[in-house]
C-alpha cells in the first residue's frame, strides 16, 4: 500500500476503533460560526468546530447569531441553521427542538466525498508520512481522468452557487477527491484557496499545511 494510502487508512481505523460503539456517523459539519456547542451519547458538550463527524443522536445548541451547516451523507440533504436553535441529529435529517433550518440539496457523490474530510484532518494532526521531495502525481486511467473531469464540473458548479466569500465546502469537496487520486499538486492549489477564503480557519491551516508538505517543488 502507498504511503499516503497507508496513513489514511491507519487513520480510519484509528477513528473508526474508538468510535465503534458509538452512533453511525451521518453528517458532515462543513461550516461554523459564532457559539455552537453539542453533546453525544459517550461526550459532555463540547464546541463544535468545523468538519467534525455528526452522528445519529448528537444534539447540537446553538446561541443567538451562531450558524451551524450540516450535510448529510445519505440523500446529500444540507441544512443551515441559525441560533437560537437546537436539533438533534437523525439518519438522514435533523430533528427540531427548536428553529428550523434553511434547506438546500448537494449532488450525493458530493456529500460522500466531503464526508471523508474528517479522516484527512486526522491525518493532517498526526503528521501524516513525510514524503522528501514531494509526492509525484499518481498515474491515471482513462476513467479517473473522467471523474476528475466529472469532479472539476461539480466544484465549479459549486462554487458559483456558494452565496458567502468565505464558504469553503466546494474546495472541501474537490480537495478530497484530489487526494483519492493522488493529484498532489493541484491539490496544493485547492488548499491555498481554501486558505484565501478563510485564512484564521485553524482546521483550514491544517489540512493546507498538509496539502502543501505533499506537493513537489514549484
Amino acid at each position: 500500500m502507498k504511503p499516503f494510502l497507508l496513513c489514511i487508512w491507519l487513520a480510519f481505523v484509528a477513528g473508526f476503533s474508538s468510535h465503534a460503539s458509538a452512533q453511525a456517523d451521518v453528517a458532515l459539519v462543513n461550516r461554523v460560526s459564532g457559539e455552537a456547542s453539542y453533546t453525544s451519547a459517550s461526550s459532555s458538550a463540547n464546541p463544535v468546530t468545523a468538519f467534525i463527524r455528526v452522528r445519529d443522536g448528537d444534539r447540537f445548541t446553538l446561541a443567538r447569531g451562531a450558524q451551524v451547516r450540516v450535510v448529510y451523507m445519505q440523500g446529500g440533504r444540507q441544512e443551515t441553521w441559525t441560533g437560537p436553535a437546537s436539533f438533534r441529529a437523525g439518519e438522514k435529517q435533523s430533528e427540531a427542538v427548536r428553529g428550523k433550518p434553511e434547506l438546500s440539496q448537494l449532488p450525493v457523490m458530493v456529500a460522500v466525498k466531503m464526508g471523508r474530510i474528517p479522516n484527512l484532518m486526522q491525518s493532517a494532526r498526526l503528521g501524516g508520512v513525510t514524503v522528501r521531495g514531494g509526492a509525484r502525481p499518481v498515474p491515471l486511467t482513462a476513467e479517473e481522468v473522467d471523474d476528475l473531469r466529472v469532479a472539476r464540473d461539480a466544484y465549479r458548479e459549486l462554487r458559483a452557487g456558494a452565496t458567502q466569500e468565505d464558504d469553503v465546502a466546494p474546495e472541501i469537496f474537490l480537495f478530497s477527491v484530489l487526494q483519492e487520486y493522488g493529484q498532489f499538486d493541484e491539490l496544493k492549489g485547492m488548499a491555498q484557496e481554501m486558505r484565501r477564503r478563510q485564512p484564521a480557519s485553524a482546521e483550514v491551516r491544517e489540512l493546507a499545511d498538509w496539502a502543501e508538505s505533499r506537493a513537489g517543488p514549484r
